[in-house]
This record gives C-alpha cells, structure tokens and sequence, in this order.
C-alpha cells in the first residue's frame, strides 16, 4: 500500500510549485538561508536546498513538515486531473 502511495505521489505531486513556494518563504517573506529554514523545519539544509533545485522529493514525512512550515495544505500541491 505505502508504494502505491509513493508512486501515486511521484505522479501528482507538483515539486517545481512546491519548490517555489518553499524559495518564496525563505528568501522573500522570512530573509533567511538555507541552514535557519532548515532549522526551522526539522531537516537538513542541503536536502531542503535540493528541494529548492527540484533535483527530489522529499520523504513524506518531510512533505508533510514543509507543508506545515509553508501554511499550505498538501493537496495545494496535488495536481489534478481535469
């Protein structure tokens, strides 16, 4: 069941909107780096940097505290089929 779930993830999940959103908060709304937003969240700064750059997605347990940290619901990020 969880694999369903992650490759159901790996197909709806907009990881570019999600890394924007991400890079908005942290350098337009708060004005901090990489090492303070990972802080923050819980999570290494290189992994959230990798993020950023869209090169993966996060575990989800991570999704789910950036989402937190962001104010937005997951599904702001599920990309839906019209």
């Amino acid at each position: 069941m969880l694999l369903q779930i992650v490759k159901y993830m790996q197909q709806t999940f907009n990881s570019r909107l999600f890394a924007k959103e991400i890079t908005k908060k942290r350098t337009k709304e708060l004005n901090i780096g990489l090492r303070a937003a990972g802080k923050m969240i819980g999570m290494s700064h290189g992994n959230l940097g990798r993020i950023e750059k869209s090169q993966f997605i996060p575990a989800i347990n991570n999704i789910f505290k950036i989402c937190s940290w962001l104010g937005k619901p997951l599904s702001y990020f599920i990309i839906t089929k019209k």
